[in-house]
């Protein structure tokens, strides 16, 4: 008997965000971005506001996320202004 060998693709799973793909990409190309450069946006907030965290914590403040949003990167903030993040 010969090894299973698996021949066609593995079935995608379906996803609860799978509605709102259309929406999500017609946003991007209204932006001029692609997926892989807002995941990069995306990493890089979450750096800014680790760091942010990180000197609110050492400096004694009570509450680390005072600016509220994506302040730190104006493409982000013009983002929000349309209605996608948040």
């Amino acid at each position: 008997m010969r090894p299973y060998r698996r021949r066609k693709p593995v079935p995608r799973r379906a996803s609860m965000l799978d509605d709102y793909e259309a929406q999500v990409r017609a946003w991007l190309d209204a932006l001029g971005w692609d997926p892989v450069s807002v995941s990069g946006k995306i990493a890089g907030i979450g750096r800014i506001r680790l760091q942010h965290a990180q000197r609110a914590a050492a400096a004694g403040e009570d509450r680390a996320d005072r600016d509220g949003g994506f302040e730190a990167d104006p493409e982000m903030a013009r983002a929000g202004s349309l209605g996608v993040a948040e």
